[in-house]
């Protein structure tokens, strides 16, 4: 899940709690204005009420056309959508085009799907994004960590050298190791290097190719 969209409550910022390395977020509301084709509006750092989901939809342009519709989704996806499957293969925009056509709300879940996961809502799973929607509105609000990115990394470094972990640089992971329906650790130039936690950050498609298809089950 990506950083900004989960804040403090993310697994980022939890992350960084068990190397004891916290970082602090900071929230405003609104958290940025930006941009839906030729409208702009303020995005609401806290969507943690019916009122703040309505500014939402508001400055969206989302009442502008088919109304009932585009809430109406916009409340199943803020409840976790209950009325998918936890395995439906769904996409966002398959999911939100048997709602509402409007463009509006279309232009929004797909800055909420990049928001989220760095993927276009064509391309997201629409259970998963309810999940995040669910867990951002219910959230401490979405923020920005100190120092940015960088400043990120850099605790991160910190924290993992400070309880004697080493960086290694320029060392491409090869594979992940799957055995017995867990993960053991890593290839690394033809190497097996074992582990009792593997953290990827390398994406959804690249991860089952590192593992296998047949490691990653249904």
């Amino acid at each position: 899940v990506h950083m900004f969209s989960l804040s403090a409550g993310g697994e980022v910022a939890r992350a960084l709690r068990w190397v004891d390395e916290p970082l602090h977020f900071v929230v405003r509301d609104p958290v940025a204005r930006v941009w839906l084709g030729e409208r702009s509006f303020p995005f609401p750092g806290r969507l943690d009420s019916p009122l703040a989901l309505l500014r939402l939809a508001r400055g969206a342009g989302l009442v502008d056309r088919d109304p009932l519709g585009t809430l109406r989704h916009l409340i199943q996806l803020s409840r976790g959508a209950p009325e998918l499957a936890d395995d439906a293969p769904d996409s966002l925009r398959d999911w939100a085009l048997r709602h509402t056509h409007n463009r509006g709300y279309h232009h929004l879940l797909n800055l909420l799907s990049i928001l989220a996961f760095v993927l276009p809502y064509d391309r997201a799973s629409a259970k998963e994004m309810a999940r995040c929607f669910a867990r951002i509105v219910r959230g401490p609000g979405i923020g920005y960590p100190r120092g940015g990115c960088l400043g990120l990394v850099e605790a991160l470094v910190r924290g993992i050298e400070g309880r004697g972990g080493r960086i290694r640089l320029e060392r491409p992971v090869e594979g992940i190791h799957v055995a017995g329906g867990r993960v053991r650790g890593v290839v690394v130039d033809g190497r097996a290097v074992d582990a009792d936690r593997v953290f990827c950050n390398a994406g959804i498609r690249q991860t089952v190719a590192l593992a296998g298809a047949g490691a990653m089950g249904h």
